[in-house]
């Protein structure tokens, strides 16, 4: 992968296969003020990891050749982000999407601070349409409430995210059968099959106004927005219990471990 100013590029090779992605125009920031989507959840050391989004939607043009030559090409918008820190949560859900008109990310699950007893759900936001730029996290300044449902098993999930005067209602939906199994991700104890991930979800996304009524808080629909080919990710606890064997989306690869409860260890 080549990233040098505006310019971006990556060419991907394996089993005969070849990947080629080019950036066709600048990046699309999360903010103008370049901070990501934790704001100031970035400065609290302790969290065992972090997010940033490069892009929400850089302009692309792709390739794909397999041994018999090309594929597939065409044009298209490339999510760019990156995650650092020790290991990942015990249990997470991470969605990603973006058109012309409208971009959407999140991500959330339990935390651990350290001990056993507390282990906090903290979920991020944000949704950016022609008219709409919101974030919601659980600090100042984008203090929001979140209400998740998770059901893996069924490729489902929906959170609602509420603040003062906004709130978002996201519903998404994945064929069970889409998923990558078994992605390898970084724990305590080494990187293990840990989670799975599909690129053929479809997410509808809701953004409300609410307004206070006669002592009431009332929504009013702003923009309702249909995104396809949404990306989902089920990690850790919650993933559904029956993907939860060894890493099928590698196994292509011959890098699987013969159980999934030893470390990946092979280089």
């Amino acid at each position: 992968m080549v990233h040098k100013g505006h310019h971006r590029s990556l060419r991907l090779s394996a089993a005969g296969y070849q990947i080629s992605v080019e950036a066709a125009g600048p990046p699309v920031p999360w903010n103008p003020e370049g901070t990501g989507p934790e704001g100031q959840l970035a400065r609290i050391s302790f969290l065992p990891l972090h997010w940033f989004v490069h892009s929400l939607a850089t302009p692309v043009q792709y390739s794909v050749a397999g041994p018999n030559g090309l594929l597939s090409e065409g044009k298209g918008l490339a999510h760019m982000e990156k995650n650092w820190g020790s290991y990942f949560p015990d249990a997470w859900v991470w969605g990603q999407g973006a058109a012309s008109q409208v971009k959407l990310a999140f991500a959330g699950g339990v935390i651990p601070l350290g001990t056993k007893l507390v282990k906090p759900s903290v979920w991020v936001v944000g949704l950016r349409t022609e008219s709409l730029s919101w974030d919601f996290s659980p600090l100042f300044p984008n203090t929001a409430l979140f209400w998740p449902r998770i059901d893996a098993c069924n490729g489902e999930f929906e959170l609602e995210a509420v603040q003062l005067t906004h709130l978002v209602k996201i519903k998404v939906k994945a064929d069970p059968n889409s998923f990558l199994k078994g992605l390898l991700c970084p724990t305590k104890t080494g990187f293990r099959n840990m989670s799975d991930e599909t690129f053929t979800a479809r997410v509808v996304v809701e953004a409300y106004e609410r307004r206070l009524h006669k002592l009431e808080w009332r929504p009013r629909l702003l923009e309702r927005r249909v995104l396809n080919k949404f990306a989902l990710e089920f990690g850790g606890d919650h993933r559904c219990q029956q993907f939860s064997r060894c890493g099928d989306a590698w196994q292509a690869l011959d890098k699987v471990e013969p159980h999934c409860s030893e470390p990946f260890s092979k280089t």
